[in-house]
């Protein structure tokens, strides 16, 4: 693997928390403050964008908005305000109860350092979410030599600044021997932008939805759909590689790791 210079990770669906869950219920319970009724597919439908800019998508949705609008003489910008502050507890309550590392991440971050490979990460959450959120991650194993929020940069996903604070912090570069995995078509796209190779998570992440209890019930063939569903979509989105989870990551990271070495860039990839 020495090639490879660095790897950028998402937090929830990707690292922890299966199936990203916390967002879900924690956007459920600050919206519910304000008696506003959502759904898991709208929420997943914005997700990994800066927390703020996905409360503004969801209230812009056409089910949403006649909610809000019929009880309340608040502007979208006042409204969306008020539904970040609560979600800063709603979302802090909820990590506390779903931070669990997804199986196989430690095992494999530990592996990639052995070949002096850093780790950084990116992420919707802003910087007091992270606060809550990597003391937990630590005490269960996974360090970062970087962690970036979108409040810390002009813009978030799917621009690639996180990506390019990251890399300064971490010292690495180019950029196009390095990669970003994340399990949103945010994720897909912030690593496009930025030049890097992208692997996109499928059964552990947003896409899929389910988490590690659910899933073990979902019929085969629902699930498979759900899968290749998601593939497909991210796939389009101009993923390089497509895997269930971070654990079943290696031998995509040493074909990567061959094609660098023979100077192959990730435009120049014709998967």
């Amino acid at each position: 693997m020495n090639n490879i210079k660095g790897i950028i990770l998402d937090w929830a669906g990707t690292t922890i928390d299966y199936g990203s869950m916390t967002p879900i219920y924690a956007m459920l319970s600050a919206f519910k403050h304000f008696d506003i009724v959502l759904d898991a597919e709208t929420i997943r439908k914005y997700m990994g964008l800066h927390k703020l800019i996905h409360i503004q998508s969801m209230l812009n949705e056409e089910i949403v908005k006649k909610q809000w609008e019929d009880q309340t003489n608040l502007t979208l910008i006042e409204l969306s305000k008020a539904i970040f502050a609560k979600l800063l507890i709603t979302t802090r309550e909820e990590a506390l109860i779903r931070s669990n590392p997804i199986s196989g991440v430690v095992e494999f971050m530990n592996t990639m350092r052995e070949n002096d490979i850093k780790f950084g990460s990116t992420t919707g959450y802003t910087r007091v979410m992270m606060n809550s959120i990597i003391p937990i991650a630590e005490e269960m194993g996974i360090y970062f030599d970087s962690v970036v929020t979108p409040d810390e940069v002009p813009y978030g996903r799917p621009y690639p600044f996180m990506i390019y604070k990251n890399a300064i912090n971490m010292e690495t570069f180019p950029l196009w021997k390095m990669i970003k995995i994340g399990d949103t078509i945010a994720d897909i796209q912030e690593g496009i932008n930025a030049g890097m190779w992208v692997i996109a998570l499928t059964r552990c992440g947003n896409e899929v939805g389910f988490d590690e209890n659910e899933i073990k019930d979902i019929p085969s063939d629902v699930l498979s759909m759900k899968i290749n569903v998601a593939e497909r979509k991210f796939i389009e989105e101009g993923a390089h590689y497509v895997a269930d989870s971070i654990a079943n990551t290696y031998e995509i990271l040493e074909d990567i790791n061959k094609k660098i070495g023979y100077g192959i860039m990730p435009l120049d990839n014709n998967k």
